[in-house]
């Protein structure tokens, strides 16, 4: 028997490893949104999203790191 479907772990690994995909995807959206901004008065802001942003991503991209080569 030889059937192509996934297990309950691998189900549950692979919804974890997009979970962690998405929240690094969010913070490239923060980025790309700050970096968007043309309004004058709007540097404050601009700086926040910025910030976690990056925040987001290096925190995706660490845990993808640790769950998917650990």
């Amino acid at each position: 028997m030889n059937d192509n479907t996934l297990t309950e772990v691998e189900e549950v690994r692979l919804s974890i490893i997009l979970i962690i995909l998405l929240f690094a995807f969010f913070g490239l959206l923060m980025i790309v949104s700050a970096i968007g901004m043309h309004e004058r008065d709007s540097w404050m802001t601009r700086l926040i999203l910025f910030v976690i942003g990056l925040c987001c991503m290096g925190l995706g991209g660490y845990l993808f790191y640790v769950y998917v080569f650990a």
